[in-house]
Order: C-alpha cells, then sequence, then structure tokens
C-alpha cells in the first residue's frame, strides 16, 4: 500500500506537539487567577451652598465675560475668467458686402411694400368721425390734469386759504376723484418755496372735515401743468380777446347778470 508522504509529515508533526500541549494545558491549570483590580472611587464632590443673603447688603454683579468674537474670514476674491477670444476655425472668415446692384435690389422691395402696395390691415376705410374721436379724446386727456390743479388763482394772494372759486372746484374734484386714477396737483410758487406745502396740508385738512377721504400720495405739489401758447399764436389770440373786450359794451349792452358759480355775466 502506498502511503503519501504529505499524510506522513502531518502524522509526525502531530504525535511530537501533542506532549507540548499536554504540560501547557497542566501548568496553565495549577497557576492561580489573580484578583480583579477595583479602581479607588473618588470622594464626592461637596456640594455648593450659596452664600447667605445679609438684608440690606449689595452684591455687586460680576456678568459673564462675553463670549470671544468669532471672525468670519473674509471670503475668496472672486477672479472673472477672462473672455473668450473667437477664433473662426479654419481661419478668418469672409463676410459678403453686397455692391449697389445687391443694395438695390434688397431696397427695392421694401420701396415698393411703403409706396405702392402699402398695408393691408389698414386698407379698411376707419367709420365716420374716427379721426375726429381720436382728436376729441387726446384734448380730453390733455384737459384731464387741469381739472384736478388747484392753481395759485385760487388761493387767496399769500396764504393757504382757498378762494371761493377754489373751494367750488375743490368740491367738483372730490366728487369725481373716485373716477380719476391720477394725483390731486397744487401749484407751486417759485416765490414761496414753502407755501405750496401749506396749501397742501390745508386741502387736506379741509376735505377731512368734509367727510371725504383722500390718500396724502395722491396729494401732490408741482407746477403748473398748462404751459402757455407759443409766442407767435399768443400775439393773435390776445389781440382778439382785447378787441371782443372792447367791443362787448357797444355789441352787448344788457347789464350784467350776477351768478355765485361764475361771478358776472
Amino acid at each position: 500500500m502506498r502511503v503519501d508522504r504529505r499524510w506522513l509529515r502531518a502524522a509526525v508533526f502531530a504525535a511530537a506537539m501533542a506532549p507540548a500541549g499536554a504540560v501547557g494545558r497542566a501548568r496553565g491549570q495549577e497557576i492561580p487567577i489573580p484578583p480583579p483590580v477595583i479602581p479607588p472611587q473618588a470622594a464626592p464632590a461637596p456640594a455648593f451652598a450659596p452664600p447667605e443673603a445679609v438684608p440690606g447688603a449689595m452684591i455687586p454683579g460680576h456678568p459673564a465675560p462675553p463670549p470671544p468674537a468669532m471672525v468670519a474670514p473674509p471670503p475668496p476674491a472672486m477672479v472673472a475668467p477672462p473672455p473668450p477670444t473667437m477664433v473662426a476655425p479654419g481661419g478668418p472668415v469672409h463676410v459678403h458686402q453686397p455692391g449697389p446692384i445687391g443694395r438695390a435690389l434688397h431696397h427695392a422691395g421694401f420701396f415698393i411694400h411703403d409706396r405702392m402696395v402699402g398695408e393691408p390691415e389698414r386698407f379698411d376705410e376707419p367709420p365716420l368721425g374716427w379721426s375726429i374721436g381720436q382728436n376729441f379724446s387726446a384734448q380730453a386727456a390733455r384737459a384731464s390734469q387741469h381739472r384736478y390743479t388747484l392753481y395759485r388763482s385760487d388761493f387767496f394772494a399769500g396764504t393757504e386759504r382757498l378762494t371761493p372759486d377754489g373751494i367750488r372746484r375743490l368740491g367738483r374734484m372730490m366728487s369725481y376723484l373716485p373716477r380719476w386714477g391720477g394725483p390731486v396737483l397744487i401749484e407751486e410758487d417759485p416765490n414761496r418755496p414753502g407755501l405750496a406745502e401749506s396749501r397742501r396740508l390745508a386741502v387736506m385738512e379741509l376735505v377731512a372735515s368734509n367727510g371725504n377721504a383722500i390718500d396724502p400720495g395722491r396729494l401732490i405739489v408741482g407746477g403748473s401743468p398748462y404751459l402757455g401758447g407759443r409766442g407767435d399764436l399768443s400775439e393773435t389770440y390776445e389781440g382778439i380777446l382785447l378787441d371782443r373786450s372792447f367791443r362787448a359794451p357797444a355789441t352787448y349792452p344788457l347789464n350784467p347778470i350776477p351768478n355765485a358759480d361764475f361771478g358776472a355775466n
């Protein structure tokens, strides 16, 4: 029977190590186990007893020191990268510039559209009175701010008191104010800078005393919205007004009728 040499070597090695293992186990049983070592316990700290308060004595306070300030490091500087250089791949690119004939052909279509063809959406004739309505709407829009402006002539000179005509105009403003989205303007006097603000406060008090409410932000101080007429036209208009005024007594010999709203007619 053939015996493998590896099995033979393992059997010899096990037989040699068996006595040494038995002696080691016997010696381990003979040595006594040492007692466990218990660390010494620390003495308990004595409880802190607060000092007894003495009547009539004031103990100065010792505030706790403030915590150290945390200084945040400065943020790192942001350096913008340089703009990329635009380089056309394959070398420079030639941009075609049309000549005079090419430019003429390019603009010919726009010229024909503007001068000959026109815009079809504007071919329909507007309704009758459309242009007049546009003109009247522009005039009404420009006159809207005039209706909600208290001029210097609506106040007594140098005071913040409204004249009777100014009070009537203010009453009409308050009645139409819910339908007006703009401000109520008080004309300022360039010779008296602070008078316009005094008039503004007086108008607010007068409106509040009559049971009306107005947002203070809508009552502003500013210049007159009427910029006046042109010099070349003003001479003609004023001349016509003066001529009619001089000829009025001979043309209308009737006695004036006093009117509470508009003075004398």
